[in-house]
């Protein structure tokens, strides 16, 4: 299977391509469901699967990865790699991050050599299965500003969009919990890192957009006395500070995904990137 996209238009093995893909978070879904939901998948006129891959599951320890599921039945990732080659369906797979919250953390300097780790023994483990079926990668996430409402919300927004990223659009019976735990404790864990070096790059470019701190006080309709009191997203919540957070965000979330996206083609898989 060879995806490419011309003219506005995917190409699946020479062949016009309209992808209804549909979600299976296989990390928490009993393995003898996936050959059930893939079936279902195609009568339901489905043509791809897509899924995330939750980097806090499959490295039950550090720098111990677990793709086929000696540590825990539904961290076989082989085993549903090859499900979906034998229904014939494509898969699109999403390392992570899956949340904004999440992406700062992984642009942490003191977690980026654990991400190329991570992004390095995937590709290891992909390449037996390039194109046939993994046929592009997804290096997205969603923006959850709401995580960074207070000092404490990076932590639990890491967690919550982890959560929802491997749950949404899915339909099936799910483990035990093991995944949803060990994604949250491992994402809250990162943001608390990430929080302070998030902090301290949005001052950086308040100072940068602003100049003084009485000029960006004058435009907030605040009073903060120093610059390391500012924290993202600081109550009291007001429009030119949720805006100066929005332009930061989406300017320092640009270049973390520009990162990984060229991290994603070099370490993991040379596929499409969507």
């Amino acid at each position: 299977m060879l995806l490419t996209a011309a003219d506005g238009l995917f190409i699946l093995n020479d062949q016009p391509f309209f992808s209804r893909f549909g979600a299976i978070p296989y990390s928490r879904i009993e393995p003898e469901c996936w050959p059930i939901l893939l079936n279902l998948f195609k009568k339901s006129g489905l043509n791809g699967v897509s899924a995330t891959v939750p980097w806090s599951w499959h490295a039950p320890e550090e720098h111990v990865f677990d793709f086929d599921g000696h540590s825990h039945p539904s961290r076989n990732l082989t085993a549903f790699i090859e499900a979906c080659r034998a229904a014939g369906l494509p898969l699109i797979l999403n390392p992570g991050p899956f949340s904004q919250a999440q992406l700062f953390a992984w642009g942490h300097p003191l977690q980026r050599e654990k991400v190329i780790c991570w992004y390095e023994n995937l590709g290891t483990f992909l390449k037996q299965y390039q194109s046939d079926p993994v046929v592009a990668l997804q290096i997205d996430c969603k923006s959850d500003n709401l995580g960074y409402l207070d000092a404490g919300g990076a932590s639990r927004g890491a967690s919550r969009g982890a959560s929802r990223g491997a749950e949404d659009n899915a339909t099936a019976r799910s483990t035990d919990g093991a995944a949803a735990n060990a994604d949250a404790q491992a994402n809250t864990e990162e943001s608390a890192v990430a929080d302070g070096d998030t902090a301290v790059r949005f001052r950086t470019f308040l100072k940068h957009k602003y100049g003084t701190l009485e000029a960006l006080n004058q435009v907030w309709g605040s009073s903060w006395q120093d610059w390391p009191e500012i924290r993202p997203l600081a109550p009291p919540l007001k429009h030119a500070g949720l805006h100066d957070w929005q332009e930061f965000s989406e300017q320092w979330g640009s270049e973390l995904l520009g990162w990984l996206a060229d991290l994603a083609k070099h370490r993991i898989l040379p596929v499409p990137l969507i």
